[in-house]
């Protein structure tokens, strides 16, 4: 079970996250994709997630814009390990969802506080893509906590 993660704002480095999530996107798509580019946007639950195209600050369109950026925690599973957010590669059959599908968190400010909610991305179940928080995130759980805590200051 993986709970959601809400902290006061001022007790969560953002910067530090994105910058972190950036660097690991940097390692398996090189440096010719903008990381910013690579997360999707939604400014409701209801809303279709929509790509950075305009490869806008993930940390601007939070704090400022009032708006949802989802960060996958795990490279593509198309071959048959993917890198994780850890730094570890896992089978990719041991994720159980398709190829077009991610997990990770939806990171969202509401009254002062940074939520990170776990989500999956699904691109392969209907005709538009879809966000869906989760309970669970298969093998990533233990690492996506370990991840998000390296930005909680005490």
């Amino acid at each position: 079970m993986i709970d959601n993660i809400c902290v006061p704002l001022q007790l969560f480095d953002l910067e530090g996250f994105v910058s972190a999530y950036r660097a690991f996107f940097n390692k398996y798509a090189g440096n010719d994709i903008d990381a910013n580019e690579a997360v999707c946007l939604m400014a409701s639950f209801e809303d279709i997630p929509m790509p950075n195209h305009d490869g806008l600050d993930p940390v601007d369109l939070i704090l400022n814009n009032n708006i949802m950026v989802f960060f996958q925690l795990h490279e593509s599973l198309a071959d048959e390990k993917s890198l994780c957010i850890d730094g570890k590669y896992r089978n990719a059959d041991g994720f159980d969802i398709g190829v077009a599908d991610g997990y990770g968190f939806l990171v969202a400010l509401e009254d002062h506080k940074i939520t990170l909610y776990s989500a999956l991305y699904d691109g392969s179940s209907g005709p538009f893509p879809t966000i869906t928080l989760q309970g669970t995130c298969s093998v990533l759980e233990d690492c996506m906590v370990t991840f998000a805590k390296r930005f909680i200051r005490k």
